[in-house]
């Protein structure tokens, strides 16, 4: 089993729901996944593992797409780790929906939430995606395709403004007020089969001066 990107969501619900969200690939399409979950008060151990369900099998690699249910909490906070490595953290019961973010350093938010930055308390609130149109990956394109992400920044002194970031390798970085934004990663990645939910969406970024 290959994992090609994890990410700890928080569905809109009360008590709030947490869902483990892993895409990647197995060995074969005749191979399933099986999980295990732990939970000792401060930390979510997920256990992924590929099983075989038959003796033979074209050997060719089966995408998947896996949201695992974590439990629903009213309050309390969790650092989540899948197979050993620390995938992120949510904490609930004070100021939902907001986080911190360092200069030149990864953060991911959601639709709706926001990070300040810890050296001045800009802050950067996702907004929501438009004109996604990236190839699905069960899909082979001509060309991969983009998305747009929509962010308002508001600066210390009260001032916002919403500025969109395309989700592209060679273009994707905005300017404003002296910050560059970085959209590295957009979550999920499309199939053919579904649609994503406007809430679905989880956007990594990199901020720099």
């Amino acid at each position: 089993m290959y994992v090609d990107f994890a990410d700890v969501l928080l569905l809109e619900s009360d008590p709030v729901q947490v869902v483990l969200y892993v895409t990647g690939n197995l060995p074969t399409p005749c191979h399933s996944l099986a999980r295990a979950i732990a939970d000792d008060g401060t930390r979510l151990d997920v256990t992924l593992r590929s099983r075989s369900t038959a003796q033979s099998c074209m050997q060719v690699l089966h995408p998947f797409d896996e949201r695992i249910a974590l439990g629903s909490y009213a309050s309390g906070s969790r650092t989540v780790w899948l197979n050993g490595e620390r995938v992120g953290e949510f904490a609930l019961g004070s100021a939902p929906g907001s986080t911190s973010a360092t200069i030149g350093k990864p953060f991911t938010l959601r639709p709706g939430t926001s990070a300040a930055l810890t050296d001045d308390g800009t802050v950067i609130r996702f907004d929501a995606v438009e004109n996604d149109s990236r190839c699905p990956r069960d899909v082979q394109c001509i060309r991969a395709g983009d998305a747009t992400v929509v962010l308002t920044v508001t600066m210390p002194g009260g001032v916002a403004t919403t500025v969109r970031v395309l989700v592209d390798p060679s273009e994707g970085v905005a300017s404003v007020h002296g910050l560059r934004m970085n959209v590295t990663v957009l979550a999920p990645t499309p199939v053919s089969t579904s649609t994503i939910a406007p809430g679905d969406y989880a956007a990594t970024l990199v901020v720099e001066r």
